[in-house]
């Protein structure tokens, strides 16, 4: 995706962020919370094997995903 980004004209600012632990379900942790405000861990357990072997550090992801997605549509909306 950076490559791509970098060969192409374009207007967008970006930022490419890589996680060593996560599932390829990787939407905020607030957005998870409101679909499935109980039992989320154990439905991620079951879906997907790094939240089964990594959940604390698959939790991790998640919540600087929503960190990090939060901030960047505040700074959006602001502008």
């Amino acid at each position: 995706m950076e490559q791509r980004l970098e060969r192409r004209p374009h207007a967008c600012d970006y930022e490419a962020v890589a996680y060593t632990y996560g599932t390829h379900f990787v939407l905020p942790e607030s957005m998870l919370r409101i679909a499935l405000p109980i039992g989320l861990k154990f439905v991620m357990r079951f879906l997907f094997r790094s939240a089964k072997e990594h959940p604390n550090e698959c939790e991790a992801t998640r919540k600087d995903i929503d960190k990090r997605l939060s901030a960047a549509l505040r700074e959006w909306v602001a502008a």
